[in-house]
């Protein structure tokens, strides 16, 4: 019966897989959105508690480096399936509203449901973007967007950086794109306890990539380098949701920086040139 399953399962679309997925997640949800004292920042409700995130490879993976052991984090919202850095980044976004700042053009990689939900909320459309996916605006690399020069007020990059070839050189180009002013928001998947990002070009297959880097389409596994690099192309600050609300964000997964910082990278100062990663 699962291989049946299983077949059916290949033989549909994305867009049914995806609205199937949303059917899972309600049905899971119900025993959670009891009124409590949990609230999300994206969807605005309040709950009894968060769902857990299950049991993924990548979150595994980043558990034993940084505890030593396997987790299932109890973190996502069961009204709008937010996890803790997009509500990390919505805080950040209602704060720039309240100070009276709002970005006009924004620009979303690889978007995720929760936070263009959240956007749509405040009135804002994203130009949403990705490589291959089907339900965006444009198609574009990352590391050559052909758009042009100081396109967007705010881009918003989460767990991107871990898929493309040569990150320095995406950097530079999400440089190039924003606005003078403007903010990059950009979280990633990281051993909080690695100095140095995991690399290995030898890691080929799907199987060798999911043993090195916790998943099967990733390139790497960002030790805590990531910072002093995000810092020689922006001014970047970090934007620590655990410390902000623990109502909002109770237990925030495997790694403080996988699930709750936020890089704030403003532009305001020239990248240096950069041909590799």
């Amino acid at each position: 019966m699962k291989r049946i399953l299983k077949a059916i399962k290949n033989r549909l679309p994305e867009s049914a897989l995806e609205r199937l997925r949303g059917v899972q997640a309600l049905l899971r949800g119900v025993p959670y959105r009891k009124p409590g004292a949990c609230h999300c920042h994206c969807c605005g409700r309040s709950f009894v508690g968060y769902m857990p995130i299950g049991k993924r490879i990548d979150t595994d993976v980043l558990f034993a480096a940084n505890t030593g052991k396997a987790h299932v984090a109890h973190s996502i919202c069961p009204y709008c399936r937010s996890l803790p850095r997009h509500r990390a980044e919505a805080r950040l976004i209602a704060g720039w509203l309240d100070a009276g700042t709002t970005p006009q053009r924004v620009l979303a990689f690889a978007p995720e449901k929760a936070v263009l939900a959240y956007l749509h909320k405040l009135g804002l459309r994203p130009v949403t973007a990705d490589l291959i996916a089907d339900n965006v605006d444009i198609h574009v690399d990352i590391e050559d967007t052909k758009l042009p020069k100081n396109s967007f007020d705010l881009i918003i990059c989460n767990h991107v950086l871990e898929h493309v070839h040569n990150c320095g050189k995406a950097l530079a180009e999400l440089h190039r794109i924003l606005a003078p002013g403007g903010v990059l928001l950009c979280t990633v998947p990281m051993d909080y306890n690695r100095e140095h990002t995991l690399e290995d070009a030898s890691a080929r297959s799907a199987a060798q990539r999911l043993k090195t880097f916790g998943q099967a389409d990733h390139v790497r596994l960002f030790g805590k380098d990531i910072i002093p690099l995000l810092a020689s192309v922006f001014d970047m600050e970090i934007f620590d949701g655990s410390r902000t609300d623990p109502v909002n964000i109770p237990l925030v997964g495997p790694s403080a920086l996988d699930y709750n910082l936020v890089f704030v990278c403003r532009k305001t100062k020239q990248p240096p040139v950069r041909g590799h990663t």
